[in-house]
């Protein structure tokens, strides 16, 4: 698998991270806006930011994550991350994740980082996108509705029971 590369938006840069960004990593898996409607492992420091971002080299090396900070061209502010992850190379099939400071939200940026990351995505050869969103996080399920996303009612989250399923079947 190649290594992340750097995708652009009209108005935005997509853009590994590293380790200069860890501050930043605190703060968006942090904020309590968007943990609102994700159940994880807040982190805490700067040290637990640093084990994301290993976790984050560690399975882009083998092929099963792509993890990009999302950065405003205008400013060169960093306002979001998105990824697909959980690749499934004999489905052809990733899960896509994304997260985005509440300043920024209601802006059309998540679309336009969305769009690259499927365009890009076609030149990996993945088909589908699995998308996991809270069922209260109606500005999540409007998003993924613009895309053509499509709920699917009896695929349940294992780890999060308020979660609802979304899946995205990539024309070739």
């Amino acid at each position: 698998m190649e290594e992340t590369p750097e995708l652009f938006t009209e108005r935005l840069k997509l853009r590994p991270a590293t380790g200069d960004d860890l501050p930043f990593i605190l703060g968006l898996r942090s904020n309590t806006e968007i943990n609102r409607f994700i159940k994880r492992k807040v982190p805490e420091t700067i040290s637990d930011a640093r084990d994301f971002l290993y976790k984050i080299i560690v399975l882009n090396g083998e092929g099963l994550m792509h993890y990009w900070l999302i950065e405003s061209k205008e400013n060169h502010e960093l306002i979001g991350a998105i990824s697909v992850w959980n690749i499934n190379w004999v489905e052809k099939e990733s899960e896509l994740g994304y997260e985005l400071l509440p300043a920024f939200w209601r802006k059309g940026y998540m679309s336009e980082a969305i769009s690259a990351v499927i365009s890009y995505s076609k030149k990996l050869g993945l088909k589908q996108f699995i998308a996991f969103t809270h069922k209260e996080n109606k500005a999540s399920i409007k998003l993924l509705a613009s895309f053509n996303f499509i709920f699917l009612p009896d695929r349940i989250d294992v780890d999060v029971e308020e979660n609802r399923c979304y899946i995205l079947k990539n024309k070739a």
